[in-house]
């Protein structure tokens, strides 16, 4: 099954079990499950306008080792992609510099992919536009051999919105054809 007819089935499916009423039912027994959080401070890893990148590895390493319960951090990272697995990171540019998704955190979880054996060109860091990204500070890069940086707008969406609920929406075809 490819990734589309998955999405697809997977919102059937969530519209099905709600409209048979045993959504509510679900809900109830899945919040008797526990989320797993991870919290990971650094006093000093804000400085000045900029974050101190290898204060971001420390950080992110030791909360990767808290949540997967490792000695090391790269074991880790090892459990949360496979090699040959395709990662996608979705980040929020909207808002611009400053207030999206920080550039040094992506590049720090782009580095630790890499080293856990994930090729770079089976990375693509991505949001709506190629300009919300650049303005939020991404550099944008679509060149297959290496980890991509790209906008929805520069791959399209696809063309049958997807319904959850009430909800209509048309999907990002980076995720529905480049991520697992």
């Amino acid at each position: 099954m490819d990734r589309r007819n998955f999405l697809r089935k997977c919102a059937a499916g969530a519209v099905a079990l709600s409209a048979a009423g045993e959504f509510k039912l679900l809900a109830q027994q899945s919040a008797a499950v526990k989320s797993r959080v991870v919290v990971a401070r650094d006093a000093m890893l804000r400085t000045g306008p900029k974050v101190d990148s290898g204060r971001v590895f420390n950080l992110l390493d030791r909360g990767m080792q808290a949540f997967y319960g490792v000695d090391n951090p790269l074991q880790a990272w090892k459990k949360l992609a496979r090699p040959g697995e395709k990662v996608g990171l979705k980040v929020n540019t909207i808002a611009g510099r400053g207030l999206s998704t920080n550039v040094e955190v992506i590049e720090a979880i782009c580095e630790r992919l890499l080293q856990a054996g994930i090729a770079s060109r089976d990375i693509i860091v991505w949001d709506r536009t190629n300009s919300e990204l650049e303005r939020a500070g991404f550099h944008l890069a679509s060149d297959a051999n290496r980890v991509r940086c790209v906008g929805t707008d520069a791959f399209g969406y696809e063309e049958q919105p997807e319904s959850f609920g009430t909800v209509r929406s048309k999907l990002s075809k980076i995720l529905t054809r480049n991520c697992d």
